[in-house]
């Protein structure tokens, strides 16, 4: 009789869990309004919970309470993009990604934006081809700067307390650390 009762809670607990997720499913495009495929899903920022197929569809569990879902791929910009209560579908276009040489972490963002504020105006031409159902989307993008970070990495108070954190780079050994490195090379052959 344990035995049955155990087995019956435990697969109220197993249902239990599957009722408490939503199907969401949607179309991933590029600028040029062809399907991307191979996009990886995340959740939680690093949890994988699906991909992208070769017409660019996809079709995912979300957990309840997970109403935000990035999209990634080599050559295209992360994609965050944020779901509206009781929304299933997801149409969104992505961007390429850039190379920004020579410019400041705030002009490499304002660049970014402008590809990223284009984007909103290809939506009804993905309509009108016919390959977006929804005419107003039950979803938002939303721009992620990469200002703060990279403003970040590049101070010298960063660098000097990581370098001094982990004993790699003393203050005092800056020039000598490569001579000791190629010292060390050259002893060995």
């Amino acid at each position: 009789m344990k035995i049955v009762l155990i087995i019956v809670s435990a697969l109220i607990v197993y249902l239990g869990t599957f009722a408490q997720s939503r199907t969401v499913n949607g179309l991933l495009l590029d600028r040029d309004i062809y399907p991307i495929w191979g996009i990886q899903i995340y959740i939680h920022d690093s949890v994988e919970v699906g991909r992208t197929d070769a017409q660019g569809k996809f079709e995912i569990n979300l957990p309840v309470g997970v109403d935000s879902i990035i999209f990634r791929g080599v050559g295209f910009e992360p994609l965050l993009v944020t779901l509206a209560p009781g929304c299933s579908r997801v149409e969104a276009i992505m961007i390429l990604a850039g190379t920004y040489d020579f410019m400041s972490p705030a002009k490499v963002d304002r660049q970014r934006r402008r590809y990223f504020n284009k984007i909103s105006k290809l939506y009804p031409v993905a309509v009108q081809k016919g390959l977006f159902a929804s005419t107003s989307p039950c979803h938002k993008a939303v721009f992620q700067p990469n200002a703060p970070k990279m403003k970040q990495m590049l101070s010298r108070e960063s660098v000097r307390s990581t370098a001094q954190n982990t004993g790699f780079l003393k203050p005092r050994l800056k020039n000598k650390v490569g001579l000791i490195i190629f010292d060390e090379l050259r002893n060995r052959k």
